[in-house]
């Protein structure tokens, strides 16, 4: 009788420590596969770069008459510097150089636009390779945590520190991957807007390495995705 009456209460007060750690592991389990459902359905609406709408194009517009001020500036300054150095090629590489940043304000926009679709069009691709899509892959992973609340009722204390693990990963992984590619998403439109300025630098000698420099920076948060 005695060992019956310890038992049981043994047993309640393991279930009693151990309730506490089940729920926190239940709640971490719904609430990472909440997490990646809510992620993954917004993923390409909230993450994708679009320079093509008209109000980035109004935004573009503006910048590229500031360029124009600082082409002309530019130009000045290379014609200035040629006459002073006595070098006649300065005065050609100024109004190639000025010819340049004008067509290249305008195709800028075009290839941008064209190289960030190939782009989402490469990691759509990778995904379905794996045979789901973006929308299903919230719900194949929320599966994974489906599966770690049953295994708390097999084993309840390996089960909760094992859920609340992954589970913990699972919500810092879909929170790290959204917020990197918003942030890369807004470094994108603030690096694109300025391409006039950019190009800008092709008028002057001493402002050449802006365009590298800038196409850089572009091309691997294009490609950072």
């Amino acid at each position: 009788v005695i060992s019956s009456v310890c038992d049981t209460a043994g047993e309640a007060a393991g279930a009693l420590v151990a309730a506490p750690f089940d729920f926190a592991a239940q709640g971490m389990a719904h609430a990472a596969s909440w997490m990646f459902e809510a992620v993954w359905k917004v993923f390409d609406s909230t993450t994708m770069v679009d320079v093509t709408s008209g109000q980035f194009t109004k935004v573009y517009n503006i910048l590229f008459g500031v360029a124009v001020f600082v082409m002309l500036g530019f130009f000045m300054l290379q014609v200035i510097g040629g006459m002073l150095r006595r070098e006649p090629a300065a005065l050609s590489r100024a109004a190639l150089g000025l010819a340049k940043s004008i067509l290249g304000s305008f195709v800028a926009l075009a290839l941008l636009a064209t190289a960030l679709e190939v782009t989402d069009q490469l990691c759509i691709g990778i995904v379905n390779a794996a045979g789901t899509n973006m929308e299903q892959m919230g719900d194949r992973v929320a599966l994974l945590t489906t599966g770690l609340v049953g295994l708390n009722l097999a084993a309840p204390g390996a089960g909760a520190i094992l859920t609340i693990f992954i589970a913990g990963l699972a919500i810092g992984a879909a929170g790290i991957v959204w917020i990197s590619l918003l942030v890369r998403k807004a470094l994108l439109l603030i690096a694109i807007v300025f391409a006039p300025v950019a190009m800008a630098g092709l008028t002057w000698d001493h402002t050449r390495s802006w365009v590298s420099k800038w196409a850089s920076f572009v091309i691997a948060l294009i490609l950072s995705k």
